[in-house]
């Protein structure tokens, strides 16, 4: 730890000596805007051997960059030949350069996994991504937990409804509440989705909820992991939702720690 900006020449230097380098962590560091500039450049952009840099997991989460560098992450995408997963979570990149990334991700992106957790995003983020997402694109796990979604209910539905390749949604602490209904609308409606974490967000209990979450249990037959952990359920929904279970044909495992039960 303590890597920053004039420290990324050394370990690029290193990363291309090392042919057998698949995954980097360097999370937890003082990588700014000017070192992921430099990072992406020599590593990919200004690289002849770009192609044989390895790396498929990099994880630059909780460095110091912002939004001016979403052109280095989508570099980065772009000339990397083997990058599946990238975690950029804890960096302030807000809606504009979170939305100026999804704009690189298309067709030819090799992208599976995206952690962009805590990176200050709110509804208009997950209005871009949901509009964005097709089956085109590959990406399969996205997490966008400890963001502010507190708005996003109807574009989450949106995200769970359109037809594209995500496997596994995380939407930790996002503040979600009122419009928790809208989400179970869009997992209703969802054919995809194999794992829906929900965890820590303080569901509104009403008939709206308690109509949406029947009909998601009935109706989604492909869902096998949910957890809803710590989001307020008490003996009330629970009742609810014990009875909902054994109407539903595919889940395999269910959280639900830390509630009122």
């Amino acid at each position: 730890n303590g890597i920053g900006d004039k420290g990324i020449e050394s370990l690029v230097e290193y990363i291309k000596s090392n042919k057998k380098l698949i995954s980097l962590f360097f999370s937890g560091n003082l990588i700014g805007d000017k070192g992921l500039s430099k990072f992406s450049n020599l590593l990919f952009v200004d690289n002849k051997n770009c192609k044989k840099v390895k790396l498929s997991y990099l994880d630059i989460s909780n460095n110091s960059f912002t939004k001016k560098s979403y052109i280095y992450i989508n570099n980065i995408i772009y000339f990397s030949s083997f990058i599946s997963n990238i975690n950029i979570s804890y960096n302030s990149l807000y809606n504009e350069g979170v939305s100026n990334i999804f704009s690189c991700i298309n067709k030819q992106s090799k992208l599976i996994s995206l952690d962009l957790s805590n990176t200050n995003l709110n509804e208009k983020s997950i209005e871009f991504i949901a509009e964005k997402i097709d089956k085109s694109i590959l990406l399969r796990i996205l997490n966008l937990s400890h963001n502010n979604l507190n708005k996003a209910g109807s574009y989450i539905k949106n995200l769970l409804i359109n037809k594209n390749n995500l496997r596994v949604i995380k939407l930790v602490f996002c503040k979600i509440s009122q419009e928790s209904n809208l989400i179970f609308q869009g997992l209703y409606n969802n054919n995809g989705l194999q794992t829906f974490d929900i965890s820590s967000n303080y569901l509104l209990v009403d008939n709206n909820l308690l109509n949406d979450l029947y009909s998601f249990f009935k109706n989604n037959k492909k869902l096998n992991n949910l957890i809803m952990d710590n989001t307020n359920i008490d003996d009330f929904l629970m009742n609810y939702i014990s009875q909902f279970i054994e109407e539903n044909k595919g889940l395999k495992f269910i959280s639900l720690k830390d509630n009122k039960i």
